[in-house]
């Protein structure tokens, strides 16, 4: 299989420039790539910080509140919400060291995946949220995508055939696409 010059649809619909895709095919980052995802990364760190900066405040607040004007309090059907906050606070934590780890091993290897194969685009519907989740999947790996995203690559599908070979480069700690292109039969 011989590999074509950078398609500019796809360029603009997953935001890769050709450095990019050269970069990616001999297999690695490029700067503006990694660059993308330490802003990415820094981003979550400060997003992070002001959820728990939020969090302690809330407590004080609390706290002051109850020195100042003592009340026999009543936590009976207080606990499961405190529970649940408290749980969808660490479950964030958690996220957040995980994304910060997976996100430093990509920035210090510089690597990049490759995949080959079909495309199917699928909308995931979970009863419990009330978005649903776009994906791209190829050879049984799933890559979230905007919705915008998704439905760009659905019409590019439906103009240039739905039976293309694609190679995805994307960043494997993360699962998330670094550029993609048509591979000609």
């Amino acid at each position: 299989m011989s590999l074509t010059n950078p398609d500019p649809e796809l360029m603009r619909i997953f935001d890769f420039t050709a450095d990019d895709l050269e970069a990616n095919r001999a297999r690695q980052l490029s700067e503006r790539q990694a660059k993308h995802l330490k802003e990415e990364s820094d981003a979550d760190r400060h997003a992070v910080g002001c959820v728990v900066r939020v969090a302690i405040l809330s407590a004080g607040v609390l706290a002051l509140g109850y020195l100042i004007r003592p009340q026999k309090i009543d936590l009976g059907n207080s606990v499961p919400q405190i529970i649940m906050i408290s749980g969808l606070l660490i479950w964030l934590f958690l996220r957040y060291l995980s994304n910060q780890r997976s996100n430093k091993v990509t920035l210090q290897t510089r690597r990049a995946g490759l995949i080959e194969g079909n495309i199917t685009v699928h909308v995931q519907k979970y009863p419990e949220r009330r978005l649903p989740v776009y994906q791209i999947r190829i050879d049984g790996k799933s890559f979230r995508i905007t919705k915008t995203r998704y439905a760009e690559f659905v019409k590019f599908t439906q103009v240039r055939g739905n039976y293309l070979m694609f190679r995805v480069y994307f960043a494997p700690e993360i699962s998330q696409i670094l550029s993609i292109e048509i591979v000609s039969q």
